[in-house]
């Protein structure tokens, strides 16, 4: 029987995970919504911290209270009857036990519990509330297991700002490895001087690994890119020049359809339809469809042709706009250069004050979009910043769980954790 007890005794231990060889379980009560569980350890021999001579008197015993998390929707509780020596020299001591740390009203189970927790996106309000302790107590822990360090520079990086709400800065930058789908580093801003700083903490070796850099078109980035990699290839993300002539074109249709009268046809049709405006012609459909208000069949080809004809410029930067859609995702590497060479051309001699506009943008960044067209042989696809885009919603994710972020170094703590390829864990 006395083994049997024994045995039941150790399982409970297991099963709370209260570890530690000399740590003995007495008892445990349920309250109404608490567990506590009462444990002390053997009196043995000790050594003074002090004079290094072994004792076994008792200076006096106090009872610990350790938060240990929750277990089956109970807050659970160790009541520890600490036990104090007092050594001939005049030092009175205690004997460290594995399940708490020196000083510590936390539990060491309930601090692991913290850090795997923290791996999900969800805010430390909801951790706390889990694991029976305040959201201080968890952001605490978690800043000082989960301190992030930065990653290496690979060989293709990107570069972007997301939209932060920590320390007073409006936008914070990441950084990523595109090829390895990781992210490198967060930084509080995007100054250009703090960029340098940044960037000077890096060695030489380094910094000559990086070969290209993929980014938007702001002179910030270009200006420190040029300073920092001077040799690195500069990439203009395909989705901000691509954006650049749609938005000028659809400014097009708004200047046009702002000029007809509100009841006209052409203004409805301008104001309704301006998606297919904006539409590549590989996707517009010749499939007849009944439109119920003009009670008639259509087909979309048909409505743009209407569209077009509305005004000469809306043909005009609709033919421009077909002709960079095929630059776009038709030209190879070698010609792109001069194809977006006629395009800006052309653009110019429409005199569309919008389009041209755009024009001389693309002429002002013709090499950086030029390099967008090469091949990463690490994908074995064109150089882009769709990643580091794609880990911009990841944050944002982050920040819309946890109700935003005033603390930065928190802030980036977490995206880094939470992120696959950056996790690291200080035990100590």
């Amino acid at each position: 029987m006395q083994t049997n007890f024994i045995m039941i005794r150790q399982e409970i231990k297991d099963l709370l995970n209260i570890y530690g060889s000399i740590v003995k379980l007495e008892s445990y009560e349920f309250t109404h919504d608490s567990l506590f569980v009462y444990v002390s350890t053997n009196r043995n021999y000790e050594v003074c911290p002090v004079c290094g001579d072994r004792t076994n008197e008792i200076h006096d015993y106090y009872m610990r209270t350790i938060n240990h998390g929750r277990f089956n929707n109970y807050d659970c509780f160790i009541k520890y009857n600490q036990r104090r020596y007092r050594c001939s020299c005049g030092k009175r001591f205690s004997v460290q036990v594995d399940f708490v740390e020196k000083f510590n009203k936390i539990s060491s189970n309930s601090k692991l519990s913290v850090i795997k927790e923290c791996e999900a996106v969800s805010s430390f309000k909801n951790v706390a509330y889990k694991l029976n302790m305040s959201s201080t107590s968890v952001r605490r822990l978690f800043n000082k297991h989960c301190d992030q360090v930065r990653g290496v520079l690979p060989r293709v990086m990107s570069i972007d700002e997301f939209k932060g709400n920590t320390d007073g800065n409006r936008f914070n930058l990441s950084i990523c490895d595109p090829s390895n789908r990781s992210i490198i580093d967060i930084l509080p801003n995007r100054f250009k001087s703090d960029l340098l700083e940044y960037f000077g903490t890096f060695t030489k070796l380094e910094l000559n690994n990086v070969e290209v850099v993929t980014m938007d078109m702001y002179h910030v980035y270009y200006d420190v890119v040029k300073q920092v990699f001077p040799k690195a290839a500069i990439v203009i993300d395909p989705f901000h020049f691509v954006r650049l002539v749609t938005t000028a074109s659809n400014n097009v249709r708004i200047r046009t359809m702002k000029g007809l009268k509100k009841s006209s046809k052409g203004y409805k049709l301008l104001k309704s339809r301006w998606r297919l405006f904006l539409t590549k012609e590989t996707k517009i459909s010749e499939t007849l469809r009944f439109n119920k208000y003009k009670h008639e069949w259509e087909s979309s080809s048909h409505t743009l042709d209407i569209i077009r004809n509305i005004h000469p410029e809306l043909n005009k930067a609709r033919e421009l706009l077909e002709s960079f859609y095929t630059i776009v995702h038709g030209s190879k590497y070698p010609m792109v250069h001069h194809d977006l060479t006629n395009w800006i051309v052309q653009a110019k001699l429409s005199n569309i004050g919008e389009l041209r506009e755009a024009a001389l943008s693309i002429e002002r960044w013709l090499i950086e979009i030029c390099n967008s067209f090469m091949i990463n042989p690490d994908t074995d696809t064109r150089y882009s910043s769709a990643f580091i885009e794609g880990t911009n919603n990841f944050i944002k994710v982050i920040k819309r769980t946890s109700y935003g972020f005033r603390c930065f170094k928190t802030f980036r703590n977490k995206i880094l954790y939470n992120h696959r390829n950056s996790r690291r864990v200080i035990k100590a």
